[in-house]
């Protein structure tokens, strides 16, 4: 049901359903659907979209993919990004990094 009405309002444009979907999808195995609902969320101007995209590549191993997405979402001004592109580098050993 939630499902449903998430799509309901994706189909509509809101870039938060989009972003809702993107966290629903991997709970279900659905990673590919993740990513893509998640940069459409962006496209649609959800600031927070790219940050969970960043957590997604982040929890799937993709580490070099979640940073890049993590430092456009600070760049652009989301704190979340920043945040979180602290704790990825921090778990590579890269706390300079982090700050840059």
């Amino acid at each position: 049901e939630a499902e449903e009405v998430l799509r309901e309002g994706r189909r509509l444009g809101d870039p938060q359903a989009s972003r809702g979907l993107g966290r629903l999808y991997p709970l279900q195995g659905r990673n590919a659907e993740a990513v893509e609902a998640l940069r459409e969320g962006h496209r649609l101007g959800d600031r927070h979209a790219l940050t969970q995209l960043g957590v997604l590549y982040y929890l799937q191993g993709l580490f070099t993919e979640a940073e890049e997405v993590l430092r456009e979402g600070r760049r652009l001004g989301d704190e979340r990004a920043s945040t979180q592109l602290v704790v990825l580098c921090s778990h590579q050993g890269r706390h300079a990094e982090a700050e840059e």
